[in-house]
């Protein structure tokens, strides 16, 4: 069978025509397309939205190791000593969609923290949107570590990527503990092998003119592509497919990420009401410090200026 599937639709190498699709079926005889997968997540600019039902294969999760466009250490100095409030965005800056703010608004920022534009420096930071269904545990992550050493082997989870300045996480959860306002939340029972994403869909760079979508009914795994009857979609440059992905994956990314930090007790235990605002003008400051991961967020959605 992985004969018949390799030769009727070849391992892709390296970056593919814009625009393009192309249909991908397992079982294969490598893990070819799965690192395949992981170089297009490396490879991504401005933005990768990503979701995960089960584990993070280890091409994949060594990716979100890595670090992409670190911001200068320079940019945060001058944002901490200034701390200037910038300017709400003039009437001219605001478009129709984040597609379309963003191509007028790639380098704006430099008015704001003094970025060196002039130098050859970038003022584009990728921001990584991971969505998986649960978080793992710790005992379960330090088993696998122990495996893998017993190997001679590296292996690499969400303990090892979670502090990357870039990854922004957020599992499926339900709001377990009563706020003001809102209820407790439980789930129907209607499943217990997946019960908040099954979804399999990797998106690079979403906002741009060419943005790569790669779904289907194959998880981004090892036993998808060289095990199971699957399949995967690659749809390169479809900026209107490329939407409706992404609204969808943040449509649920919002909805799960609000319930983690309902659940985390280190976010609830340092407010005294979840309905306390802050009435100066201090809430805006992470969206203009560059080491924040809402910077990055701004920048991506909308303007930088």
């Amino acid at each position: 069978m992985d004969d018949y599937v390799e030769q009727q639709q070849p391992d892709l190498f390296g970056r593919i025509v814009s625009p393009s699709m192309h249909v991908v079926f397992s079982p294969r005889k490598t893990s070819a397309m799965l690192q395949w997968y992981a170089g297009r997540m490396s490879e991504a600019i401005h933005s990768v939205h990503f979701t995960e039902a089960f584990s993070i294969s280890q091409p994949i999760a060594e990716v979100l190791k890595a670090n992409p466009n670190p911001i200068e250490a320079d940019l945060v100095a001058k944002f901490r000593k200034s701390r200037s409030v910038v300017e709400p965005p003039t009437t001219e800056v605001i478009r129709r969609s984040p597609r379309i703010a963003k191509q007028n608004n790639r380098v704006r920022f430099a008015l704001s923290i003094g970025s060196s534009i002039g130098r050859g420096k970038s003022s584009e930071t990728c921001l990584r949107y991971l969505l998986f269904d649960s978080k793992p545990s710790q005992s379960h992550s330090a088993k696998s570590h122990d495996r893998a050493a017993m190997k001679g082997a590296d292996y690499t989870d969400y303990y090892d990527f979670k502090s990357i300045k870039s990854n922004r996480i957020a599992f499926g959860a339900t709001i377990q503990n009563a706020m003001s306002g809102r209820a407790q939340e439980s789930l129907t029972g209607l499943t217990n092998w997946v019960p908040f994403i099954h979804t399999k869909y990797m998106i690079i760079d979403a906002l741009t003119e060419n943005p790569t979508i790669i779904t289907g009914s194959a998880n981004f795994s090892e036993a998808s592509t060289t095990r199971n009857d699957e399949n995967m979609l690659i749809i390169q440059g479809d900026t209107l497919v490329a939407d409706i992905y992404f609204t969808e994956f943040m449509r649920l990314f919002e909805h799960y990420y609000f319930r983690d930090r309902c659940n985390d007790p280190k976010f609830n235990g340092n407010r005294s009401s979840e309905d306390d605002l802050v009435l100066n003008e201090t809430w805006v400051y992470p969206y203009y410090d560059p080491s924040n991961q809402l910077f990055r967020e701004r920048c991506l959605f909308g303007s930088c200026v």
